[in-house]
């Protein structure tokens, strides 16, 4: 037996003062002589004695009226476990995209507030978690008021951070608590293996959606380009256990610019390719319909104008170049390898070495700092190559070395047509056109490269090779004309178009929220102006660093939801991202926590809110005593009326 006013105990002490005055009476009798009591003596005996007895009953029944009313007071209770009550109680509620799916009773997150609301009991205090926030000590109203203001986020919960969380609370106010998790529990839930105390008490409940069925738009991307026309390809997939045909939609510019459809099985995944024009802003979704999860059915892209692409060339000879690079696509700076401005390097796409004689040692450095950042260059040998500079320049990428001149002429007829470089140029492999022929060419042992041009004798005439960030292509001959005829030839155009469009960093599509992403927006900024990301509803101001010619921007999770988003400075739109929603929990990989976590005494599972707070409360449900306690004392008072009545004394 417990009591919630244990204090009240104490009390009890009191009733000794009675029984004190009882056994030491102050009264003193007198004697008085008094004649002929022969007759009455046997009755005063026997009348003193039965008043001891009435007297002694009724200080016992008083007693027992006054220490019942005491222990009523108390409130003394019953409960079904021997285990304390915890003194807090935690809820931790998933609020991720997953919820969404449909249950029995609607969506998983919705139909857990209502039950929660339904459940808790009106008095105490609840620490509620959620994926994004944490709201301690609140009252009934208070957590019926944040559970129905709850919405849906990106960020996704790790239990054991979690379950972390919640001990390091604890721990600062040495309490015991029951700690509650709902969640529908994917495998991106589970990073680490949980750890739990003794002294709390776990309850995990798991949320299923009613059809395991989820359609979605997993990723888009620039498959081909034309002159006119990009080919846009998104990959849509099914990761539910149904079959079914979906309509696939794109919206460019909130114009419908392609409709398609997929039939797609358990687990299957398929693209489909729309096409929009190149030489225009972007700024859409592609789009399927599926009622099941709504947040992955949408992917928004925004694709900009087509920039301008900086190409540099160092050296002599670069008439044929001008005419490759053109004003409308490329910006060609070129120059001596005296006259160049070798600060502008570092804002080139591509740099050519194009026929020189010797290299700068104060080069090698510049250019192997630029490629590892993310450059490329073309190295272009000429007849009077000193090999000892080139050597050392092919040592900063792992090229390997030239060994000597060979002049022996040879016919360039080798093409590797799966080179991401020569890849689509040609409809079908070319087996017969005028092979361009070279005079001489330098010999050597190149390392870790791939052979995009080779001649007849299989030797490279263009080698390809990723470094860090970057990529190097060499010649292994001189270009001129005095030694070949590959200006004329129909490579060129091709070639070396290629190296400056490849070479240009693409833009992302789109941006994933809540993962860590880099944007960088061109233009001269000054000042205390701040860079600030905004949609039609709120506006957010990101970590940003300004350079002389950009300003680079930092962001990982923005609480905005899926769209397109506007980078702003003051009142002026920049340019226009996408933001998209993880994809993470589309799979729908869920992972009963019963299988893994340990069965003990302390840790209960169930996939039903109702039936897991129905088990805590009876767990300690309390069996009231104090009103068996009042019905004694009632029943003392009437004792005491009926001794005092009809006991003779």
């Amino acid at each position: 037996m417990q009591f919630k006013h244990p204090e009240l105990l104490y009390a009890l002490f009191s009733l000794l003062i009675p029984i004190f005055i009882h056994l030491f009476q102050l009264r003193r009798f007198k004697k008085t002589p008094f004649t002929n009591v022969k007759f009455l003596k046997k009755v005063t005996l026997q009348t003193r004695k039965s008043s001891r007895i009435k007297k002694i009953l009724v200080l016992c029944v008083r007693l027992l009226l006054f220490a019942a009313i005491i222990f009523a007071f108390a409130q003394p209770f019953l409960t079904a476990s021997s285990v304390d009550k915890p003194d807090e109680t935690f809820i931790y509620l998933d609020n991720s995209m997953s919820m969404q799916a449909k249950g029995n009773r609607g969506e998983l997150l919705k139909r857990s507030v209502q039950e929660l609301i339904e459940n808790m009991p009106a008095d105490g205090k609840v620490n509620l978690i959620t994926n994004d926030n944490v709201y301690n000590n609140l009252s009934y109203n208070g957590l019926k008021n944040t559970l129905l203001s709850l919405d849906y986020t990106t960020e996704r919960a790790d239990l054991n951070l979690k379950l972390l969380q919640i001990e390091s609370q604890l721990k600062k106010r040495g309490n015991a608590a029951e700690i509650y998790f709902i969640s529908d529990f994917q495998e991106v839930n589970f990073t680490d293996s949980l750890s739990f105390q003794e002294k709390n008490r776990y309850y995990f409940i798991q949320l299923a959606p009613k059809i395991q069925s989820n359609f979605t738009v997993d990723s888009l991307y620039i498959s081909d380009t034309s002159n006119d026309q990009l080919q846009l390809t998104a990959l849509i997939s099914n990761s539910g256990n149904t079959e079914a045909e979906i309509p696939v939609t794109l919206f460019n510019n909130n114009m419908l610019s392609g409709k398609s459809s997929v039939n797609l099985s358990e687990g299957e995944r398929k693209n489909i390719d729309f096409k929009i024009p190149i030489h225009s802003v972007s700024n859409g979704y592609v789009s399927v319909e599926d009622v099941n999860m709504p947040f992955d059915n949408i992917l928004y892209f925004s694709i900009d104008k087509p920039q301008m692409i900086p190409v540099a060339v160092i050296g002599k000879d670069y008439d044929y170049l001008s005419k490759i690079y053109t004003e409308n696509e490329f910006l060609l700076q070129s120059g001596s390898v005296r006259e160049f401005d070798y600060n502008a390097i570092a804002r080139q796409q591509v740099v050519i070495l194009n026929e020189l004689d010797k290299i700068p040692e104060y080069l090698l450095a510049i250019l192997q700092n630029y490629v590892s950042d993310g450059g490329n260059v073309v190295i272009v040998p000429s007849a009077e190559s000193n090999l000892t500079d080139y050597n050392a320049l092919f040592s900063k990428f792992g090229l390997g070395q030239l060994t000597t001149k060979v002049e022996n002429p040879l016919a360039i007829t080798g093409i590797n047509y799966q080179h991401p470089l020569l890849r689509g140029v040609f409809e079908k492999e070319v087996q017969n056109f005028q092979y361009p022929e070279v005079k001489f060419y330098f010999k050597g042992n190149l390392q870790n490269t791939t052979t995009v041009l080779y001649f007849q004798d299989n030797q490279p005439f263009l080698s390809a090779k990723k470094y860090k960030n970057g990529h190097v292509y060499v010649f292994l001959t001189s270009l001129n004309r005095e030694n070949s005829n590959f200006k004329n030839s129909p490579l060129v155009v091709p070639v070396f178009y290629n190296f400056g469009l490849f070479s240009f960093k693409n833009v992302p599509l789109y941006y994933i929220n809540g993962m860590e992403n880099h944007l960088d927006v061109e233009g001269n900024f000054s000042g205390d102006k701040v860079l600030k990301l905004k949609d039609n509803r709120e506006e957010y101001i990101p970590l940003q660093q300004i350079f002389a010619d950009k300003a680079a921007i930092t962001f990982g999770q923005l609480p905005f939801k899926s769209g397109i988003l506007e980078v702003v400075q003051q009142d002026s739109v920049l340019k226009k991202i996408a933001l998209n929603y993880s994809r993470v929990e589309s799979a729908l990989k869920i992972k009963s926590p019963e299988d893994f976590l340990p069965k003990t005494q302390n840790i209960k599972y169930s996939n039903s809110i109702q039936k897991m707070f129905t088990l805590a409360k009876n767990t300690y449900k309390e069996t009231e005593l104090w009103k068996y306690f009042v019905i004694l004392s009632l029943m003392a008072v009437l004792a005491e009326i009926l001794l005092l009545k009809y006991l003779k004394g």
